[in-house]
C-alpha cells in the first residue's frame, strides 16, 4: 500500500481559501481480493467552502476473497465465476459551515452538505459491460444537527440506475455475478425441536408502544450509549429517472429491456413510525422495442378495400381490425431430446408474425402508506399494453400456441391492518390468439368446461377483449395460493358458463322458445345506411312498412332483426374511435364545459323542484319537473361516459387498442339501427308485435362494401307453440 501526494502540499497561509487542492493517491492491492486499487482524494479543507472529490478504482476483485470476509456473498453468489472484476466510482461533497476562522470547524453547530456519486460502475472483466451501476447520486442541502440529533435530506436524485440480468440453461446471472447452484447432496436432516424456544426481542428495535417514548430516554440507534438520543433521519423525496435495465431468458427468448422510469417516493425515515405522516410513492416504468414473433415469418399483407376516395385512408387503417387469423396447434413432444421437441414447437412458433414492437406501453404504480398508530393506505399497480406474442416460445415449450393479443392488468390494494389486506385484480386480453390440442395443458390446469377455442370464444366481448376480475384476501401477512388460483379459475368459469349459455349461436338455436319455424315465402328485406350513420333513409322507412304490413295481415309470421357491417362503416367507426391526442384534448375540454353548464341547471331544477314540492304544487307539475331531471342526469351520465372515453385515448398503448376501440363503435353503431327498427316494429300496433320481433345482437363480420352496411329483417313462419 502507497500514500504519496501528486502535487506539492500548501496549507493555511496568507489566503488559506485559494490554495490549490490537497491531492493524496492512495494504491496498493490485497492478496487474494482486489489486485489493485487506486483511491484519489482532492481536498480543499480551508475554502469558503470546504469540499473533497474521491475517485475510487479496483482491478481484479475476486469473488472467493469476499466470500472469506463476507460468508454471505459465497452462499448466495458462485465466487469462482468472479476473476477480475472492475469497480469505479467517482464521489464529492461540500460543507456549509459558519467559521471564525479556516480551521474553527465546530459540529456541534447546525451545518449543511451536498454530497454526490457520478459514474458508479460494476464490471466483470476489463473493458465489458457495465452489469450495474448508476450515472448519478445527489443530494444537496443535506442538513445535519449533531445536538438536535438529526439529519434532514430535502431531496435525493438518483439518474440512470443500470442493471442486467440473464437466464440461460440452469444458470442465472444477476448483476454479473451466477447465482450460486443449489448441491444435488442431500442437507442433513433438521432435528426435531420439542420444546417452543422464545428469543429476546433485540434492544435495538424495541416494540412501538401505544404512545412513543421521548427520543432522550432511549438508547443511541447511532452509538449504542445508554441516554443518548437517536437520530433521526428524514428524506423529503426520492427521484430517480432515466434507466437501462434488462432481463434476459435464453430458455423462452425473452427479453424485457427497461429504458426509461421515473420513480418519486416521498417522507421516508424514522420518523413515520412515531407520526401519521403518510409515505408516496409513484413509478413509472416504459420499455423500447423488441422483436415479436416467430423464426423468419413475415407478417401478413394487410387487407385492401375497395371503397370509396374519400373513406380508402381510414379503411386501409383499420384493415387490420377485419384480418382473421388462424392460430396454429402445437403438439407436445413426447421425448425429452432437444430436436424432437423444437420440430414439436416449430409450427406453434412459425405461426406468429414478426414484429417489431414495444414489449410494453408502461408499468405504474402508485400508493400511500401510514406506519402510525398502525399500518394502513394503499397501492395500485398496472401494466399496459403488454404485448402477449414476445412470450410465444414460452408458451409453446408448454405446448400451447400464442399467436397474439395486447395485455393490461391492474391491482388495488387495500391495507386494513398490518396483517390483513384487500386485494382486487383486473385482467383484460385483447385479441387473444391462443389454441392448444385437445386436452391441453390450459384446459387441465383451469379445469375448463369446454376447450380452450371454444372457451376463448365464449368470454370474448365483441369489441375482442376479454376481461377477468377477482379479489384476493391476505390475511395474517400470507397470501394463499389456493386463493389466487380459485380467483382466476372462479372468474374465468363463470365468464365462460355465462358466455356459452348466452352464445349467439345457442340464442339462434331457442330463437322461438322451441316452436318450429321455416323460411317464409319472402324475401329478407334491407334497410340501409350512409356509412356509421344510425337514421333511416327512404328506402329503409319502406322496407320497414313494408314488414308491417306482413306482420299484420298473417299471424304466423315473425321477424328475425339482424345486423350486417360493412367495411365503410368500419372505416368511419375508426375515425371516431380513435381521435388524434388534439382532438381528444379538444373534445374533453368541450365535453367539461358541457358538463359545468348542465351542473348549473341541475342545481336550478332540483331548487325548483323542492320549491314545488314545499308549496304542494299539483302533481302534474312535479313530476314534469321530476322528468327533466331525470333527462338532464341522463345527459350528464353520457357526457362523463364520453369523457372516459377520450381520456382512455389519451393512455399509455392507448395506440394498441385501436382495433378493439374501433369494434366497439361498430357494435355500438348497429345496437343503435337494431334499436331504431325495432322501436318502430313494436310501435306499430300489431297484434303480439312484442313476442314476434326478435334482435339477435350484432356480431363483428364486417363485409367488404363501399357503402353503409345494413339491417336485415328475415321473416320466418313459426309453427307450433312458443315457450
Amino acid at each position: 500500500m502507497l500514500l504519496a501526494n501528486t502535487q506539492p502540499l500548501l496549507c493555511l497561509g496568507k489566503a488559506p481559501a485559494s490554495n490549490p487542492a490537497i491531492a493524496l493517491q492512495l494504491t496498493g492491492r490485497a492478496a487474494g481480493l482486489v489486485h489493485q486499487f487506486a483511491v484519489g482524494f482532492h481536498l480543499r479543507p480551508f475554502a469558503n467552502l470546504p469540499r473533497l472529490h474521491t475517485t475510487v478504482r479496483l482491478a481484479g476483485i475476486k469473488g472467493a476473497g469476499i466470500s472469506r470476509f463476507v460468508p454471505a456473498f459465497g452462499g448466495l453468489f458462485n465466487p469462482a465465476a468472479l476473476t477480475d472484476g472492475q469497480f469505479a466510482a467517482d464521489a464529492s461533497a461540500q460543507i456549509q459551515i459558519d467559521r471564525t476562522s479556516p480551521i474553527a470547524f465546530d459540529f456541534s453547530q447546525p451545518f449543511s452538505v451536498d454530497a454526490k456519486i457520478q459514474n458508479l460502475a460494476f464490471r466483470r472483466r476489463a473493458g465489458g459491460k457495465v452489469w450495474a451501476g448508476v450515472k448519478l447520486i445527489q443530494a444537496d442541502k443535506i442538513n445535519i444537527s449533531t445536538t438536535g440529533h438529526s439529519v434532514s435530506i430535502p431531496l435525493v436524485n438518483i439518474l440512470m440506475p443500470q442493471a442486467f440480468a440473464l437466464r440461460q440453461g440452469k444458470q442465472i446471472t444477476i448483476l454479473g455475478l451466477p447465482l450460486a447452484v443449489t448441491q444435488a447432496t442431500p442437507a442433513p436432516p433438521v432435528p426435531t425441536v420439542t420444546k417452543a424456544i422464545h428469543m429476546p426481542a433485540p434492544a435495538a428495535h424495541p416494540a412501538t408502544p401505544a404512545h412513543p417514548i421521548p427520543a432522550s430516554a432511549g438508547p443511541s440507534a447511532v452509538s449504542g450509549q445508554p441516554g443518548s438520543a437517536p437520530m433521526h433521519v428524514t428524506v423529503g423525496r426520492v427521484v430517480v429517472s432515466g434507466c437501462d435495465i434488462a432481463y434476459v431468458d435464453k430458455n423462452l427468448h425473452i427479453r424485457v429491456p427497461l429504458t426509461g422510469m421515473e420513480f418519486e417516493a416521498r417522507n421516508i425515515g424514522s420518523d413515520s413510525p412515531q407520526h401519521p405522516v403518510p409515505m408516496g410513492f409513484n413509478l413509472l416504468v416504459y420499455s423500447k422495442a423488441v422483436t415479436v414473433g416467430g423464426n423468419g415469418s413475415k407478417a401478413p399483407a394487410p387487407v385492401r378495400v375497395a371503397a370509396s376516395p374519400a373513406t380508402r385512408s381510414a379503411a386501409t387503417a383499420t384493415a387490420v381490425a377485419t384480418r382473421a387469423v388462424k392460430p396454429v396447434s402445437a403438439t407436445r413432444p413426447h421425448t425429452v431430446s432437444a430436436a424432437g421437441h423444437a420440430a414439436a414447437i416449430a409450427p406453434a412458433i412459425k405461426s406468429v408474425p414478426v414484429r417489431h414492437r414495444k414489449l410494453f406501453s408502461q408499468v405504474s404504480a402508485n400508493g400511500q402508506i401510514y406506519v402510525y398508530p398502525k399500518l394502513h393506505g394503499w397501492i395500485q399497480t398496472s401494466i399496459n399494453g403488454l404485448e402477449l406474442a414476445a412470450f410465444h416460445h414460452a408458451a409453446a415449450n408448454a405446448g400451447v400456441t400464442l399467436g397474439g393479443g395486447v395485455f393490461d392488468g391492474s391491482t388495488d390494494t387495500r391495507i386494513t391492518s398490518p396483517q390483513n389486506m384487500n386485494t382486487h385484480v383486473k385482467l383484460v386480453m385483447t385479441d387473444l390468439k391462443l389454441s392448444e390440442p385437445a386436452k391441453g395443458p390450459l384446459r387441465n390446469v383451469l379445469r375448463l368446461p369446454a376447450p380452450l377455442d371454444v372457451a376463448v370464444a365464449a368470454i370474448e366481448a365483441p369489441d375482442g377483449s376479454i376481461t377477468l376480475s377477482f379479489g384476493v384476501p391476505i390475511r395474517h401477512s400470507h397470501v394463499s395460493m389456493s386463493a389466487v388460483e380459485g380467483g382466476v379459475i372462479g372468474s374465468m368459469a363463470k365468464a365462460i358458463t355465462i358466455g356459452i349459455a348466452s352464445s349467439p349461436l345457442k340464442l339462434v338455436g331457442g330463437l322461438f322458445g322451441g316452436a318450429a319455424a321455416k323460411p317464409a315465402p319472402y324475401p329478407p328485406l334491407f334497410v340501409q345506411y350512409s356509412p356509421a350513420a344510425t337514421g333511416l333513409t327512404s328506402q329503409g322507412d319502406a322496407a320497414i312498412r313494408r314488414v308491417i304490413h306482413l306482420l299484420a295481415n298473417h299471424d304466423s309470421l315473425q321477424v328475425v332483426v339482424r345486423q350486417q357491417l360493412s367495411t365503410a362503416d368500419l372505416a368511419v367507426a375508426a375515425q371516431r374511435a380513435n381521435p388524434s391526442p388534439a382532438e381528444a384534448m379538444d373534445l374533453i375540454n368541450a365535453l367539461r364545459q358541457r358538463q359545468r353548464r348542465l351542473l348549473v341547471n341541475r342545481v336550478a331544477l332540483v331548487g325548483r323542484l323542492q320549491g314545488n314540492a314545499a308549496i304542494r304544487l299539483r302533481s302534474a307539475a312535479i313530476r314534469r319537473n321530476r322528468d327533466q331531471l331525470l333527462r338532464l342526469d341522463q345527459r350528464l351520465t353520457h357526457t362523463r361516459l364520453a369523457i372516459e372515453f377520450l381520456a382512455s385515448v389519451l393512455e399509455p398503448g392507448a395506440q394498441r387498442e385501436s382495433a378493439r376501440r374501433t369494434r366497439g363503435v361498430a357494435i355500438l353503431i348497429g345496437q343503435r339501427r337494431e334499436a331504431l327498427v325495432k322501436t318502430l316494429l313494436l310501435a306499430s300496433g300489431v297484434d303480439h308485435i312484442h313476442r314476434r320481433v326478435h334482435i339477435v345482437f350484432p356480431q363483428f363480420k364486417p363485409v367488404k362494401s363501399a357503402v353503409g352496411g345494413a339491417t336485415v329483417l328475415t321473416l320466418v313462419r313459426v309453427t307450433g307453440r312458443q315457450h
